[in-house]
């Protein structure tokens, strides 16, 4: 333990002697840099007796290294000012320009919002349930544009709908876009046709396809001389509104071939054919209601055995309704109309 002490001791006697030793060479360094400072400024200076002794000192212990200063750098007081204008002048453009940049606009006041997604709206698919189902420009029966849609087993999903009317845009198997609005009477749902609508399917086609050898039946009849069986076949299919045995049974009676119903009750049956659209039936009251005064062009078409009242608008109504629906010899009694 007495040893411990001795030696601590010793080791501060020690230190402080380096110490002492250490303050003086720095006295020494301090006194020898001023006088290398008027040495500097007067090289001619006459060096006195303690002023030799120290240049000496020092030179002897040139091998102590020289402490170095800290040095302190203050910023520059031009770039400070270089600063503060550059940013006045940004605030001040800032402030010209705020209106464009949207600055100090109230909370009230127009401003862009991030643009939300719109919400799916899940809307009905349908199939087409008519022979045709044509596109509307716009959801009003008097849009109709000279394109359809036939019945097959297609989906249509409407993207948009109104009580009589959906939109849709489908590509057909040519990779051809259609789009515009359909009637919905001329169409089924996915659901009615899935849940129990195709189920009765196979009994309509069946019906259809008897009715149109109903049909074929009466044409041969009557190409055959064989009006009687002709016509009551088409009298029957007409009264249970076949749409093609009501224009067959009118237009026959207009021709005088048909002597069981008058020439008034031959056009009746027209107009309820053309109701179902039947493009035969307007292009046959069209020229009807157009040539209504010239004998010769109705005996041409063997339409001379009755009378019908003209009705120019009414009649071009017809054609432009047919010729709307691809009818080419509308568009044929239309140029007639128009050279006279």
């Amino acid at each position: 333990m007495v040893a411990s002490k001795e030696a601590n001791a010793l080791n501060a006697t020690i230190l402080q002697s380096e110490n002492e030793r250490l303050r003086t060479l720095l006295i020494q360094y301090q006194e020898a840099a001023k006088i290398r400072e008027s040495t500097a400024l007067n090289p001619h200076k006459v060096l006195s007796l303690n002023e030799v002794l120290s240049a000496k000192l020092l030179e002897e212990n040139s091998d102590v290294p020289e402490m170095e200063t800290p040095v302190y750098r203050r910023a520059s007081f031009a770039g400070a000012i270089i600063f503060f204008i550059v940013l006045a002048g940004t605030a001040a453009l800032a402030y010209k320009f705020r209106a464009k940049l949207g600055f100090g606009k109230s909370r009230t006041g127009t401003t862009i919002q991030p643009s939300a997604q719109s919400p799916v709206v899940k809307l009905d698919q349908y199939k087409v349930l008519a022979p045709k189902a044509y596109f509307h420009n716009a959801p009003d029966e008097n849009t109709r544009r000279m394109a359809w849609m036939i019945n097959s087993n297609d989906t249509i999903n409407a993207l948009k709908e109104t009580p009589d009317f959906i939109y849709t845009e489908f590509f057909n198997s040519k990779n051809q876009l259609s789009k515009g609005w359909l009637r919905k009477k001329d169409l089924v749902t996915l659901d009615k046709s899935v849940n129990g609508f195709n189920n009765s399917l196979p009994s309509v086609n069946a019906e259809n396809n008897i009715t149109k050898l109903e049909l074929v039946r009466a044409a041969r009849f009557l190409s055959n001389g064989k009006n009687r069986e002709g016509l009551t076949i088409y009298g029957r299919l007409a009264k249970s509104g076949v749409t093609e045995a009501m224009y067959q049974y009118g237009d026959l009676a207009l021709k005088g071939k048909n002597t069981a119903i008058s020439c008034k009750q031959g056009i009746d049956w027209l107009n309820k054919a053309a109701r179902k659209n039947s493009t035969a039936a307007k292009r046959t009251l069209g020229f009807l209601y157009m040539f209504a005064n010239n004998q010769d062009i109705l005996t041409a078409s063997d339409y001379g055995y009755c009378s019908v009242q003209r009705d120019s608008a009414r009649g071009a109504a017809f054609l432009i309704d047919a010729v709307s629906e691809g009818d080419t010899l509308a568009i044929r009694f239309l140029e007639q109309m128009h050279k006279r």
